[in-house]
């Protein structure tokens, strides 16, 4: 026996279980009776839809925890499991049978019992085989090692993109400086033009004036 003893799921408001997952077919009758408790419990508390609750019972062998869940179909959700079973696999398996019934329709809580119960029965089953295998742990380390090097490489990426847009953005204000320069090279020549023909008439004024000036002391003389 796996750590995982059943996979049960059934309707949340009248408390009928549609199915049992479980390698102890022998205890079918005592974990449907404290699946009715458990359900009874969750009421009590007013379980919510999508909320986890978990719930801890004395059970034949020891104690198990109780991973509960209720969709918004109604639909409840129960995992049980041993004690140091990793909580995050449990509502895993829940959320993998949800997807199964989505397949169903968004509406898969109106259907009839018969029909809930036999689309999802062998993915339960199949659920409980695979999350109580002793490989489950590793090949959810490799596949986390698979995303965070999918994740690093997205990342780099995204790095490269970003140092190509910089890149080019760093080219363009190059680009731009430079034309700035060479308008201002051109402006200074014109300017270093102007000055020099303003020096020149400036130079033929000051010409002219001493012309003025030695042309009227010569006058003046010889008169």
């Amino acid at each position: 026996m796996g750590k995982i003893k059943a996979f049960i799921y059934g309707r949340f408001d009248s408390g009928k279980i549609l199915h049992i997952a479980s390698n102890e077919r022998s205890q079918e009758k005592s974990i449907i009776e404290q699946s009715e408790y458990v359900i009874k419990k969750l009421k009590e508390i007013r379980l919510v839809a999508n909320e986890r609750q978990k719930i801890t019972l004395e059970n034949t062998g020891g104690q198990y925890q109780w991973f509960c869940m209720c969709d918004s179909q109604d639909i409840i959700y129960l995992t049980i499991c041993t004690l140091d079973y990793p909580e995050r696999y449990a509502y895993e398996m829940i959320q993998e049978l949800k997807k199964h019934f989505l397949k169903i329709s968004d509406n898969y809580g109106e259907e009839v019992d018969t029909v809930l119960k036999m689309h999802g029965k062998n993915t339960a089953e199949n659920l409980l085989i695979h999350y109580n295998s002793d490989g489950v742990d590793k090949l959810k380390q490799i596949q986390g090692k698979i995303d965070a090097t999918q994740s690093a490489m997205k990342e780099n990426i995204n790095i490269a993109i970003n140092n190509m847009d910089h890149a080019d953005t760093a080219l363009q204000k190059s680009e731009k400086m430079q034309l700035q320069s060479k308008q201002l090279q051109s402006q200074a020549k014109d300017l270093e033009s102007i000055m020099k023909w303003r020096n020149y008439k400036l130079n033929i004024i000051f010409f002219l004036i001493v012309v003025g000036i030695a042309l009227y002391i010569i006058i003046a003389i010889v008169k």
